[in-house]
C-alpha cells in the first residue's frame, strides 16, 4: 500500500512534455498560476459560498466549521486552475487567517477578493518552495 506522500507524487506526475497532469484539464493537464484571475479566484470562492449557504439553508448559512466545507468544494477546483495541489488542511489554514484578517480589518475591501489573494499568494509560496 501507498504512503500518502507516496501517493502525492504520483498525483504530481508529469507527463512526457513535462507538464505536470492531472484531473479536469484537456488532456489532464493542470492549470498554472497564469490561468486565472484574482477576479475569477474570488468567483470561486463566492461560488463555494454558495454551495454551503444552500447545504446549510435550515441554519441560513451559519456554521462554525465553514472553512471545512470551503476546502472541501475548492480542493480540487484549485488544483486545476492554479496548477498546484494544496491540502484541504492548507486551504482551511489560509481561509481562517483571511478571516481573521478581515474582520480585525487589516485587509480592506470585499471579501472574496480578500481571501482570493492569500490563496494565491500562499499558492505561489508553496509552488516556489516545491520548484
Amino acid at each position: 500500500m501507498a504512503t500518502p506522500g507516496e501517493r502525492r507524487r504520483r498525483a504530481l506526475r508529469q507527463d512526457p512534455g513535462g507538464l505536470p497532469v492531472g484531473p479536469g484539464r484537456p488532456g489532464g493537464r493542470i492549470g498554472t498560476m497564469d490561468d486565472i484571475s484574482d477576479e475569477q479566484l474570488a468567483d470561486l470562492l463566492m461560488e463555494a459560498g454558495r454551495h454551503h449557504h444552500a447545504a446549510f439553508i435550515t441554519s441560513d448559512g451559519v456554521d462554525a466549521e465553514w472553512p471545512l466545507f470551503y476546502a472541501a468544494y475548492l480542493q480540487t477546483k484549485l488544483w486545476d486552475r492554479l496548477g498546484i495541489l494544496l491540502t484541504r488542511s492548507e486551504i482551511v489554514h489560509v481561509l481562517v487567517a483571511a478571516d481573521e484578517a478581515f474582520r480585525t480589518g487589516e485587509e480592506q475591501g470585499a471579501w472574496p477578493p480578500v481571501y482570493a489573494r492569500r490563496l494565491r499568494s500562499f499558492a505561489a509560496s508553496k509552488a516556489a518552495r516545491n520548484a
